[in-house]
């Protein structure tokens, strides 16, 4: 019968573990309470983890075009990666730079990490330029994909994180 059919008639979950990167059953959750994160009888102190700000720009007005990703994710004393918040938004440029700034303070992030390609660099540019007005710095770095890699090779590289739970989200 195969692993597939078998998922989907008798376990109701269309789920092919032969073609899945990803094990559902590595996929580890948690609850942000009272800034602490709480997952299977730990916790972890957010204001003890370095956080970071992660932009994955897609500028375009375009409605079939990707959203804008925001993730916002800390990194505990044990080394784990937490995914405290993640907004997915479709916006222009002058929104990407007050967003990225507004989730920054929020979360009082240490670095902001966007993916620079072509165009996106220039948006490094006009976030200097907004930190310079508003007298506020930002630690910004830019994350250049390798070229021979594509963004799905780049989310499998996820896997191992996951497989070994050192990655939760919320």
């Amino acid at each position: 019968m195969g692993s597939w059919k078998y998922s989907c008639q008798y376990l109701n979950n269309p789920h092919d573990p032969e073609q899945s990167s990803f094990d559902p059953k590595h996929w580890k959750t948690f609850k942000l309470q009272d800034n602490t994160c709480f997952a299977g009888g730990f916790s972890s102190s957010v204001a003890k983890m370095c956080r970071f700000l992660l932009i994955d720009p897609a500028i375009s007005e375009r409605d079939q075009a990707c959203n804008t990703a925001f993730i916002i994710t800390g990194v505990d004393g044990l080394n784990i990666k937490w995914i405290l918040d993640a907004k997915l938004e479709r916006v222009l440029p002058h929104k990407l730079i007050e967003k990225a700034f507004e989730l920054y303070k929020e979360w009082d992030c240490e670095l902001l990490a966007i993916e620079t390609v072509v165009f996106q660099k220039a948006l490094k540019i006009f976030m200097e330029e907004k930190m310079q007005a508003m007298g506020v710095y930002v630690n910004i770095e830019e994350v250049k994909p390798d070229r021979g890699e594509n963004k799905l090779t780049r989310i499998r590289g996820l896997q191992p994180y996951f497989e070994a739970g050192q990655i939760y989200v919320r």
